[in-house]
């Protein structure tokens, strides 16, 4: 989950190596150690290639390096990760837009505004604000999978908190395939 949030929050944060969100970046930075650590607990160890390919990563960041490759990185870990420990990264059955549209209006439409523009009078105090799914650039960079594991984990230092323990999985895929069809025309 958190190298998908890395791939797509990156490059917006170091532009021709210097960093250009202070914020984000530092952000950046805290959830690649996380990283390491969460893969630590679960017994990967120092020499093991994907704890290389971690350190190699977070090298990487503190060296600045340019946005598509830093995401790149974090999308090859993703998969690494995924495949060491045996997540699926697609839903089980085709997702419902309707029940995630019902899903959508019921648990997020206060935060994230009834069209998903990060607008919703429950958001205005949120620091930092809930995320408009507008953002055509954004949208293209997360993976539907990236969706479905911030719906389910939330986001840690935000308003967003996880769904795992009140929505099923085919339900969280339903939300994520909605949320991800916002910046987009319905044809």
């Amino acid at each position: 989950h958190l190298l998908e949030y890395l791939a797509a929050d990156y490059p917006g944060t170091v532009h021709d190596g210097q960093i250009v969100n202070q914020l984000e970046y530092t952000e950046q930075s805290e959830f690649a150690a996380q990283i390491r650590a969460n893969l630590s607990a679960l017994g990967v160890a120092e020499n093991d290639a994907l704890l290389l390919a971690i350190t190699r990563f977070e090298s990487a960041i503190r060296e600045r390096a340019p946005g598509d490759a830093v995401a790149g990185q974090a999308r090859d870990l993703a998969s690494a990760v995924r495949e060491r420990f045996g997540v699926s990264a697609v839903p089980s059955r085709t997702p419902d837009l309707a029940r995630g549209r019902a899903l959508y209006d019921a648990s997020c439409a206060s935060c994230h505004g009834a069209t998903g523009l990060g607008d919703g009078a429950a958001g205005k105090s949120l620091d930092p604000p809930p995320r408009n799914f507008h953002e055509r650039e954004r949208l293209l960079a997360l993976s539907p999978f990236a969706l479905f594991s911030t719906i389910t984990y939330g986001l840690d230092g935000t308003g967003m908190t996880g769904f795992t323990a009140t929505l099923d999985d085919a339900t969280r895929w339903d939300l994520a395939y909605y949320v991800g069809s916002l910046g987009f025309a319905p044809e």
